[in-house]
């Protein structure tokens, strides 16, 4: 099936535009047994930060591994009762040699430009403030992308779609501020200690269409009131056979598009689509301290793990 790898890698593109973050607004920071994470910044807070993506992907019996890492800092502009401005800057990125996700290519080209981002007083994302600014500066990294990759047009067909995609406010966001997001994931939640929140979650349907219904399980799994820090986890999956119907049915109307027969027998294996977080966090100084995110997309003829680790380094 021609083109089918390049459909997938569009697709996995596409899948951090989704995120649901439920907030939950409290006065008291932490009890023995509770924790709310709700910022504590000060205007003038200065902190870095370390990003490390990695990937490893299977694809027709082939295995590859990209590790990527970017230095970055957040400066807290405006800190009052309305919330927080924090101007975010990606500073410094190793690109790994074939590096193939092309979200890192697009961030390496927009290095020392400040994103200004509005979050709530419970730490909620709210906007990118000067969106129409990091509009241009990307525009003009993915332009660069474009002209470089003609002779590449699986990588070149990407860069055009995140072009149009950036035309977005959603879709500017989703792009420049992944690994942002997941830095601030966890801040607006309520933990209790040992009781793990069991919630309905929407995830990306990566095939079009409505979103997919997933399960959603977050638990404090541990709380130092001495050393004010606290480790939370999330998983989030969708049910096998929901996924699988969304698989076979995209790669059965792809056929008919193509021309091309179905071979992929995707009806007799376990298909995988899921999600894991585990943040280490200074509750009392609203800094994470480190985290780890892992992704998980396996269709059968392709596998690929997506792996955030943020470490602050001040």
């Amino acid at each position: 099936m021609k083109g089918t790898g390049m459909k997938i890698k569009i697709y996995l593109f596409l899948l951090t535009f989704f995120q649901v973050i439920s907030v939950f607004g409290q006065d008291e920071i932490s009890t023995d047994t509770t924790v709310f994470l709700i910022p504590q910044w000060k205007k003038g807070e200065l902190h870095n930060v370390k990003f490390t993506a990695a990937t490893n992907r299977r694809r027709a019996g082939k295995t590859a591994q990209y590790v990527s890492a970017f230095d970055a800092s957040f400066f807290v502009k405006e800190a009052d009762s309305s919330g927080f401005i924090v101007e975010w800057e990606y500073k410094k990125c190793t690109l790994a040699e074939g590096e193939d996700n092309i979200e890192n290519y697009i961030l390496a080209g927009i290095l020392n430009t400040k994103l200004a981002c509005k979050f709530s007083i419970t730490g909620k994302f709210q906007e990118l403030i000067n969106a129409d600014e990091i509009r241009v500066v990307t525009n003009r990294s993915i332009d660069n992308l474009i002209s470089r990759s003609v002779s590449d047009p699986d990588m070149n067909l990407q860069y055009v779609a995140a072009k149009q995609i950036i035309g977005s406010q959603l879709g500017l966001e989703t792009v420049t501020l992944k690994e942002i997001n997941s830095y601030h994931f966890l801040f607006g939640y309520e933990y209790r200690l040992g009781i793990v929140q069991n919630k309905k979650g929407k995830m990306t349907n990566l095939f079009g269409g409505q979103p997919h219904n997933g399960v959603q399980k977050i638990e404090l799994s541990s709380i130092d009131n001495k050393k004010s820090i606290c480790v939370i986890e999330m998983n989030k999956t969708v049910d096998n056979e929901v996924l699988k119907s969304q698989v076979v049915a995209y790669f059965k109307q792809l056929a008919i598009q193509t021309g091309k027969q179905l071979t992929a027998n995707f009806e007799q294996g376990k298909l995988e689509y899921s999600e894991k977080v585990v943040q280490h966090i200074d509750f009392k100084k609203s800094i994470l301290l480190k985290s780890s995110f892992k992704r998980i997309f396996n269709i059968g003829i392709e596998e690929q793990a997506t792996i955030i680790d943020i470490e602050t380094i001040d």
